[in-house]
């Protein structure tokens, strides 16, 4: 069935430096936003975002998604800031692996409202409610034994808009 709608996807294989791994930048570095960014996400009309590792939500406690094994947080705040801005309906990373799992988020950061994080079900819908769905895909596992997280099904609500299927 083909009832045209259609989805933007904004994707950025950039990461905070980390073991010498190819894309990476330094802190000061802002890949995802800001007027030096050299590729920004989209402010507006994008559906879902990629990025290689997690953001940071500053002063959450209970955003888990960028924990690792060592219980630190390893997220950067600057793809999350760009997040913030954009508002898409779903942002998929990976990279920390203990993080695997997801957690709506909804709101503006000084009165930021974040959902349970949810290792369950492999299966959710997204763009729904207006908030944005942060995935950590992550598929190996290096907890407990289990090599290998399950992928997740998204289920994309979408509108009958025209956008631009684009990627950088």
């Amino acid at each position: 069935m083909n009832d045209d709608r259609t989805f933007t996807i904004d994707a950025s294989p950039y990461m905070p430096e980390f073991n010498g791994y190819a894309f990476a930048y330094e802190p000061v570095e802002d890949h995802f936003g800001g007027a030096r960014a050299e590729h920004p996400i989209s402010e507006e009309g994008v559906d879902i975002v990629m990025t290689d590792g997690p953001p940071l939500l500053p002063g959450s406690q209970d955003y888990v998604l960028d924990v690792n094994r060592e219980g630190n947080h390893c997220g950067c705040p600057m793809p999350y800031d760009a997040i913030r801005q954009a508002r898409p309906k779903l942002h998929c990373f990976g990279h920390i692996h203990e993080g695997y799992g997801f957690q709506g988020v909804r709101g503006k950061p000084q009165d930021m409202e974040l959902g349970p994080v949810s290792r369950d079900s492999t299966e959710l819908r997204v763009g729904e409610d207006g908030r944005t769905v942060l995935v950590n895909a992550a598929v190996m596992n290096h907890g407990e034994g289990d090599h290998s997280n399950k992928p997740w099904v998204v289920r994309l609500e979408l509108d009958y808009q025209t956008a631009v299927m684009s990627a950088k």
